[in-house]
């Protein structure tokens, strides 16, 4: 038995754990005879990434480069490249993948099933609207699938949780930058009912997000715009990343810490201010601390996000986790827009979303409780990458091409989400 968790501390019992390094590896355990989950380094915060019976397939090792075109800005890489090495191999090129997610610790093939998307999604869609193609290997056929677009099989693997098979590699295109660097310009938001008019003021910058301070009764903090630097810099600054070493037999992240947070953010940005900085320091600023999960302790943590039509409905769900004393600073707000989604249960749709961390709590059912009954109201959807309580009429309500995904699901794929579902 291998014991397995998620980047929030979820811990599963799973029979065999196997790390395959090439096509042919993987080609023998789909076609074993065993049902088997998919899971790239586990950043996912709910147990989509967690195995259900049977072997659990770790694509971490498959880190190859198939193919590259950097005239025309494509490139074909296998499943468990992460993306902060894909970066750092296109930027030296002058190209960039069009949508990065929070963190550049996550895997092609993650980023592929979950459908991520970043904080440029009115402009660039999610990561789906970028790919071209998908090889798969499934249990019924020695065969591999190259599945494009237009292919029933593509929508299904788009945000498809894994669960189509077992992702080889990955065909993407890229968008060409004159810089590794970014132009980012942080504002006051004296209120998150400022959200709107700051987005309409903001600098054409693709990447626009906003931190909301849950533990002011305003829901004030700031508001984020960025655009690619034109200066032909593409070079990488020194790492200054630290690393928790272990985690603490209590959580680091409590009420007076979570205080002193939002107190320290509002003394540094309480004036507009300009910064040039790496892509890797502007779009995933946690990775600068390594294993910061650990800080959570034992017991980890739970996020929240949802999208919901309107802003009124996030500014509700705001309140509520403010109240609760649960939430921790780590509140991110951002805008989708009405681009289709490339997947059949892509997350991202028109509106805004939510992403907020919650400490273990008695208390804490009631609060997702009373956060869920207004994403019902309003008519929104859970990520189910992120929210490990997500209830099961809920995500048929929010996904409801399920039972489609359900009909071209590999009938080997199965994943501890997967066996709660269906």
């Amino acid at each position: 038995m291998a014991s397995i968790r998620n980047w929030t501390g979820e811990r599963v019992q799973a029979r065999q754990a196997v790390l395959p390094r090439e096509d042919v590896d993987v080609r023998a355990l789909t076609a074993s005879g065993a049902t088997f989950s998919n899971a790239g380094a586990r950043r996912s915060y709910s147990d989509i990434c967690l195995p259900g019976t049977g072997l659990a397939i770790d694509h971490v090792e498959r880190v190859g480069l198939v193919s590259a075109d950097w005239r025309t800005g494509r490139i074909c890489v296998e499943a468990g490249v992460r993306l902060t090495d894909l970066c750092r191999l296109t930027s030296e090129h002058g190209w960039m993948p069009f949508v990065l997610p929070g963190t550049g610790e996550a895997t092609v093939g993650g980023c592929v099933a979950n459908d991520v998307h970043g904080k440029n999604h009115p402009s660039a869609g999610a990561f789906g609207d970028h790919v071209e193609a998908i090889r798969l290997s499934r249990s019924t056929s020695d065969r591999d699938f190259v599945v494009r677009r237009g292919d029933p099989l593509f929508g299904a693997t788009i945000g498809g949780l894994g669960l189509t098979g077992a992702i080889l590699d990955v065909s993407l295109r890229l968008v060409a930058v004159q810089s590794a660097y970014l132009h980012v310009q942080t504002v006051p938001m004296g209120s998150a009912s400022e959200y709107v008019a700051l987005e309409a003021q903001a600098p054409q910058g693709p990447f626009r997000a906003a931190w909301v301070d849950l533990t002011d009764p305003r829901l004030g903090g700031y508001y984020i715009s960025a655009a690619w630097a034109e200066d032909g810099d593409y070079s990488a600054p020194r790492s200054r990343a630290v690393a928790v070493p272990f985690s603490p037999p209590f959580s680091l992240v409590s009420r007076p810490a979570t205080a002193a947070f939002s107190w320290f953010y509002r003394t540094q940005f309480k004036r507009a201010r300009s910064q040039r900085l790496h892509y890797s320091q502007a779009l995933w600023p946690l990775d600068a601390i390594r294993n910061w999960n650990r800080l959570y302790g034992p017991r980890g943590f739970l996020q929240y996000q949802v999208v919901t039509p309107t802003l009124d409905a996030v500014l509700r769900i705001c309140a509520i986790a403010g109240r609760s004393g649960l939430a921790t600073p780590l509140t991110v707000l951002k805008t989708f827009g009405d681009r289709p989604a490339a997947g059949w249960l892509s997350f991202a749709r028109r509106g805004y979303t939510l992403a907020v961390d919650f400490r273990p709590s008695k208390a804490l059912p009631s609060v997702l409780e009373a956060m869920d009954e207004v994403v019902r109201d309003a008519g929104g959807a859970w990520y189910p990458a992120k929210y490990r309580a997500l209830k099961r009429e809920d995500f048929l309500q929010a996904f409801p091409r399920w039972p489609e995904l359900l009909a071209a699901r590999d009938p080997a794929a199965t994943s501890a989400f997967y066996e709660r579902m269906r």
